[in-house]
């Protein structure tokens, strides 16, 4: 994973005491008003955080360039953070875990860290449908999204993961009327409306919320 590689690389870089934590997020956005999609976004991202103790202090800072020397500055600011803290007086940290075993988790599904967005376009198309037969107009927003999350620390421990997530949250807007509707899963094939079969769900309980 590309987060696992450059949370050691930056914690490398920033020497002894030191914690780095990478996030990686790619992710898709589609927005929708009036039965009709309105944006859509991509995004692909990395942040690195670094932490560094001195005298019992912790001082952290934050970059998203990658180069060493970027890494190395931000290593910089979080050790001058640090020392700043320090000046008062020592504190109490006691420093950063040893490497210990890490769990596993069922928390990624790779058809959704395709981003592909043809997903989210059936999920907009069942919930204009089913607006439209209800005469209502639908509004709301639909993502999908991968995550990845590393930690390093001088010390040798190393943690990882991946992860999926997929929401979509519909409103149906009627003259003296409306409801909504969402739902968030690990997958853009689930129960929520996101995507697959089921993309409908979400408008469906929108428009019976708004059948007041």
């Amino acid at each position: 994973m590309i987060a696992a590689e450059l949370a050691g690389r930056a914690v490398a870089l920033a020497g002894p005491d030191a914690l780095a934590f990478v996030t990686r997020e790619r992710s898709l956005l589609l927005r929708f008003a009036a039965n009709r999609p309105t944006q859509s976004t991509a995004i692909d991202d990395v942040t690195v955080e670094l932490a560094l103790v001195r005298h019992g202090h912790v001082g952290r800072a934050t970059t998203n360039t990658l180069d060493d020397q970027s890494l190395t500055a931000c290593a910089r600011r979080a050790a001058a953070a640090a020392e700043a803290a320090a000046a008062a007086g020592d504190g109490a940290f006691a420093g950063f875990p040893e490497p210990q075993e890490v769990g596993s988790h069922d928390g990624h599904d790779p058809a959704t860290a395709r981003l592909d967005p043809e997903p989210g376009g059936a999920a907009l198309a069942a919930a204009f449908s089913t607006a439209r037969d209800a005469g209502l107009e639908a509004h709301g927003i639909w993502t999908a999204a991968e995550e990845e999350r590393a930690v390093a620390t001088s010390g040798g421990a190393t943690a990882a993961e991946r992860t999926t997530d997929a929401f979509m949250k519909v409103i149906c807007i009627a003259p003296g009327a409306n409801g909504a509707a969402g739902g968030q899963a690990g997958a853009a094939g689930g129960r929520t409306g996101t995507a697959g079969g089921r993309s409908g769900y979400a408008a469906e309980t929108a428009v019976a919320a708004g059948r007041i």
